[in-house]
């Protein structure tokens, strides 16, 4: 595969989880207290064609063992995560695998919680993904905002929505990060205003992008000059 080619990768994280959202010290199930077991990554060209895709599997430390509901819900077995490396491995792996992608490069999400969760678990183990250091998107957002659905906006009922079959095993990492990928190469196609609500611009000179992480965290562009977000006025073309 041409993975040379690579603009956008798509990663979903499972973690952790029990039943009654209680994890064993008695404390609400949280980004604090759940550990990644699976960082699964698909990547594409800009245009949305798929290049490669790989599940990254981790091995939990606090909680080593996995709850009956977790193995259940994301088919990742006790067996699986004993042999897996742990989180800071797996994570130089991740970075080994993506090398070192292209200057408008951006990595995907559906959701927010991914970003987060990475950005706590590194920070509690005093390791770095390279991937955070690029632009992110927060794809849930752009799909709610495209088709104007506020509820049933998992990515299966989103893929439902626009009769698509899940291909795959919901909630294993890798396969969510390549159904991302097929959903929003349709959800762009047959809605035109994906395009339109990138961002929205403010007051005729200023532009406040409505779903790239980094401008949310700059807030507003000042530069009438620009008509899109930077980082990701090209993203559909």
């Amino acid at each position: 595969m041409k993975r040379c080619r690579f603009k956008r990768a798509y990663i979903d994280l499972e973690a952790t989880c029990w039943a009654d959202q209680i994890d064993p010290a008695g404390e609400p199930q949280s980004v604090q207290s759940m550990e990644i077991i699976e960082v699964g990554c698909a990547l594409t060209t800009r245009q949305g064609e798929l290049l490669d895709s790989c599940s990254f599997l981790v091995r939990p430390t606090r909680y080593p063992e996995l709850s009956e509901f977790c193995q259940a819900l994301t088919g990742i077995t006790q067996d699986m995560v004993d042999s897996a490396p742990t989180f800071p491995d797996a994570i130089a792996a991740l970075n080994s695998w993506l090398g070192q992608p292209a200057d408008s490069f951006i990595w995907c999400s559906w959701g927010n919680y991914d970003r987060l969760h990475i950005v706590e678990q590194c920070q509690q183990e005093g390791v770095a993904a390279d991937v955070m250091s690029y632009p992110h998107l927060n794809l849930k957002r752009i799909w709610r905002r495209t088709t104007g659905q506020k509820r049933r906006n998992g990515l299966a009922s989103a893929l439902a929505y626009h009769q698509l079959d899940f291909e795959g095993r919901p909630h294993r990492g890798v396969d969510d990060a390549r159904n991302m990928v097929r959903l929003l190469g349709v959800f762009t196609q047959v809605n035109t205003r994906a395009t339109e609500l990138i961002c929205l611009r403010l007051g005729g000179t200023r532009v406040l992008c409505a779903f790239c992480t980094v401008c949310e965290q700059q807030n507003l562009l000042d530069d009438s000059s620009i008509s899109t977000c930077y980082f990701i006025g090209s993203f559909f073309t």
